[in-house]
């Protein structure tokens, strides 16, 4: 899964055509010149496939960090069957590309909520 993860998480850059950071990428799309690349695109696109790999052994969280402000940035959560507060967090969009991991409980920057179960 971490391997996977690494490397979709660039396949995602790709795709999506990142140049600079992810705050120009979210100027870019605003003004249309690219179309996807919005921290939720990275989470939704992430976790469908991650999702669709057909690992038994984790449970997929989408989380989102103070939803409905200007700050609300998503992400997706990895945990095990039996303990859904505590995980590493997976997000493509932090590192502009590059694959950002933390557990959940040593990530100060964002203050997550689970929003649903993959």
């Amino acid at each position: 899964m971490a391997k996977f993860s690494l490397y979709y998480t660039k396949v995602l850059a790709n795709k999506y055509e990142l140049i600079i950071s992810p705050n120009f990428q979210n100027f870019l799309i605003n003004i249309g010149v690219r179309k996807r690349g919005f921290c939720y695109n990275y989470a939704d696109d992430l976790v469908y496939a991650l999702s669709n790999r057909g690992y038994k052994s984790f449970k997929l969280y989408r989380i989102i960090h103070k939803k409905g402000s200007i700050r609300e940035h998503s992400a997706v959560l990895v945990s095990s069957h039996d303990n859904s507060d505590k995980g590493v967090i997976l997000d493509g969009w932090r590192g502009a590309g590059e694959l950002f991991y933390s557990l959940l409980k040593d990530d100060s920057e964002y203050e997550w909520k689970k929003v649903k179960e993959i």
